[in-house]
C-alpha cells in the first residue's frame, strides 16, 4: 500500500505526515494548507497522504530563520 511505498521512497524518520508538523511544530492543519497552496513548503502527495520530506523541512526553517539580532523585540 501507500505506506510501503513511501518507505521505499525515503525513511520513515524523513518523512513527516501533517499530524507530525502540527504537533512539533505547532501549527493547525489550515495553516498548513495555506502555506502548501501558497508554495511556502515543499510536500510529497501519495494517494490521499501528504508528506514532508526532511529536506522540504529544511528548507522552510532555513528560510524562515530569524537572527536574534534580525528579531524585533515584542513580535
Amino acid at each position: 500500500g501507500v505506506q510501503s511505498i513511501s518507505h521505499k521512497v525515503m525513511s520513515s524518520e524523513e518523512l513527516w505526515d501533517n499530524s507530525d508538523v502540527m504537533s512539533k511544530w505547532h501549527v493547525s492543519q489550515r495553516t498548513l494548507a495555506s502555506w502548501r497552496a501558497r508554495q511556502i513548503i515543499g510536500y510529497v502527495k501519495i494517494g490521499k497522504k501528504i508528506y514532508y520530506s526532511k529536506e522540504d523541512r529544511d528548507r522552510f526553517l532555513s528560510i524562515h530563520h530569524v537572527n536574534n539580532g534580525d528579531h524585533e523585540r515584542g513580535n
